[in-house]
């Protein structure tokens, strides 16, 4: 079974930063798309990747530019991505960063993949989408280049430009005429996204005080799981981004899943599953992240996976572990 292609709600926070900052309103912008307003999730929380997408195409048709993407993503610093963000900043080197980027980007998004490609001159840095969403493709695609070429300037400095760049179709009309890319190659019709980084840079180390105290030695595993890479993994954590709200009813899932209530149901009972036995499994992944990595109360934690006070919790995560929450926390810390 194919996956619900997630990504980290961080950009959709960078599009709403920067409507507002123009004087639009997001949240007009999302009702008329008829989306959800995620971008008041935290940018960690995952949310489906068709909506992000559809998002920056109605932002930039919004906004009349071509380039919409590009000044979204200029505007934001690399560390408010997510928490990837952060370890790229961590990172001791341009090189360091790029090889965090690709063996990490699985737990950002299920939508693209990186890897680094051999060249005569250095690398190239290079970005496939593994599902192809055509409203917002493009804009989408100018937002991850941006953030591309950010991650070697975290070492190479704030004016460094690729000598070439190469672009999945047709580049936007207004591309070349952009400052940020005056004097840059464009390739075009490469069904890839790519950017050139010569060998020179590769060995920058990025400044220190933008790593924080320990930089280069902290691997540990980044908070919270990963948008899943099959589909009850990714619906799974689909609900887990919801349930601080409340429990999501399965038609609000199967609306938001792109599915029939029917269909979700089938697809389920194929993986041997029913809807609540999902609910049950995302309350449970959210709540032991929660145990083991945070200190809230557990009460908060409780309310936090949609539950309305502790004691309901607390008999569901024994019923589910074992163990109290308490006793969990004490035994994984």
């Amino acid at each position: 079974m194919s996956e619900v292609h997630l990504l980290r709600a961080g950009q959709l926070v960078h599009v709403a930063s920067h409507l507002e900052s123009a004087g639009s309103s997001p949240e007009r912008i999302l009702r008329d798309a008829n989306l959800p307003y995620w971008h008041y999730c935290h940018p960690d929380d995952l949310v489906p990747s068709r909506h992000a997408y559809s998002f920056l195409h109605h932002a930039a048709r919004e906004m009349g530019t071509d380039t919409f993407g590009l000044s979204v993503a200029s505007a934001n610093p690399v560390e408010s991505i997510s928490s990837l963000g952060h370890a790229l900043r961590r990172s001791l080197t341009n090189f360091d960063a790029l090889l965090t980027l690709c063996r990490l980007f699985p737990w950002h998004n299920s939508t693209s993949s990186y890897w680094l490609a051999q060249s005569p001159h250095g690398l190239w840095l290079c970005r496939k989408e593994r599902a192809v969403f055509e409203v917002g493709r493009r804009q989408m695609e100018l937002y991850a280049l941006q953030q591309m070429i950010k991650t070697v300037r975290l070492g190479a400095g704030p004016s460094w430009k690729p000598p070439k760049i190469a672009l999945y179709g047709e580049p936007p009309p207004g591309l070349k005429d952009t400052p940020k890319f005056e004097g840059v190659e464009i390739l075009s019709h490469r069904g890839l996204t790519a950017v050139a980084i010569p060998r020179a840079v590769l060995a920058r180390e990025i400044p220190r005080a933008g790593r924080g105290q320990g930089a280069g030695r902290d691997r540990a595993p980044l908070p919270g799981s990963g948008p899943g890479r099959d589909f009850v993994g990714s619906l799974r954590a689909l609900i887990g981004t919801l349930l601080s709200q409340q429990a999501p009813s399965i038609h609000a899932i199967a609306e938001i899943a792109g599915f029939s209530v029917r269909s979700l149901q089938r697809r389920l009972g194929e993986a041997g599953l029913t809807y609540s036995e999902l609910v049950d499994q995302a309350r449970y992944q959210k709540a032991r992240e929660r145990l083991v990595t945070g200190q809230e109360k557990i009460t908060e934690i409780a309310l936090d996976v949609g539950y309305s006070d502790g004691a309901h919790f607390c008999r569901a995560f024994r019923r589910w572990s074992g163990v109290s929450p308490r006793e969990f926390r004490r035994l994984h810390a």
